[in-house]
């Protein structure tokens, strides 16, 4: 959408957090995709007795097995049958491969970044600079998860609205730092 701003004489301002070029998960087995699905559910932090429970079901059963797992420990509501959840887990199978295919092109508009500190992971920054050479990092003493968790999200939201109207100001780009949370 900047890209298309840009091209029609609008400025924008992009902002991303903890966002990654080409290094996402791309779960293989139908175990996987369901262990993948219930650790986002989780909060990053798949519960070990239900890691267990899917690795354990036999195939043709893991889809039921990963559901009442998940019932079991309050990832998902008793409401949520088998066919809703086997949507879901499609859905977020779906979302995974168009965020692992994703190849962003070339933007030349202002870009804050923030990344998360933990765990250890590729660096995501050089992959941004080389299509957003405008960009600005902050990385966030946080996970992929809590980064976006209360009250982390509120002082994002201020640090965005403080940036934008920085840029206003004077135009200039940002430096890549660490975040004063």
């Amino acid at each position: 959408v900047a890209r298309q701003l840009e091209e029609r004489g609008h400025l924008s301002w992009v902002f991303m957090i903890d966002s990654d070029i080409g290094s996402m998960r791309r779960p293989d087995t139908e175990a996987e995709q369901h262990a993948e699905f219930l650790r986002d559910l989780a909060g990053g932090r798949l519960p070990p007795e239900v890691g267990r429970t899917v690795d354990a079901a036999p195939a043709g059963t893991v889809a039921a097995a990963a559901r009442e797992a998940a019932v079991a420990a309050a990832l998902l509501p008793a409401e949520i049958d088998e066919a809703g959840y086997r949507r879901l887990t499609r859905i977020h199978a779906a979302n995974l491969r168009a965020l692992a295919a994703y190849r962003p092109g070339k933007c030349a508009q202002p870009v804050l970044l923030f990344t998360a500190a933990t765990p250890q992971r590729p660096d995501p920054v050089p992959a941004w600079q080389a299509v957003c050479p405008e960009i600005g990092v902050e990385v966030w003493p946080y996970d992929h998860y809590t980064i976006v968790a209360p009250p982390q999200l509120a002082a994002i939201a201020a640090r965005v609205a403080d940036w934008q109207a920085a840029r206003r100001v004077s135009g200039s780009g940002l430096q890549i730092g660490r975040a004063h949370v």
